[in-house]
């Protein structure tokens, strides 16, 4: 499947509606999310981009597990994170996450290739 390079509002609209009923969580950004992610140009899924640095809550939504384990996992070393000040506010590197999410052989970032809307 190939995602042309604009999708209107009305079809996303149209899509989500379609589609809810199977995927009670789906909402339009998700979709738009999911159809960059499926596919690029040689038929091989796409892994997200990611580029700042994340939240401990941006880690536990993309991970699917709880604050305490994303805080688990920044102390025994597994998410490595960025001190912001000295009383212990920080952020945790994109590497560190694809690490986690695709394996260690993962290295190279891909680009995006479908814009939507």
């Amino acid at each position: 499947m190939q995602v042309q390079n604009r999708i209107t509002p009305a079809v996303i609209t149209a899509a989500t509606s379609l589609l809810q009923p199977y995927c009670p969580d789906l909402n339009p950004r998700n979709l738009i999310a999911a159809l960059k992610a499926w596919e690029d140009e040689s038929g091989k899924p796409k892994t997200p981009i990611i580029e700042k640095p994340l939240t401990r809550f941006e880690v536990a939504e993309l991970l699917g597990v709880s604050l305490p384990t994303v805080n688990r996992m920044m102390n025994d070393g597994r998410l490595q994170k960025i001190k912001l000040t000295p009383h212990g506010t920080a952020r945790i590197t994109p590497a560190s996450v694809r690490t986690i999410l695709y394996g260690p052989q993962t290295q190279e970032q891909p680009t995006a290739s479908a814009e939507v809307f």
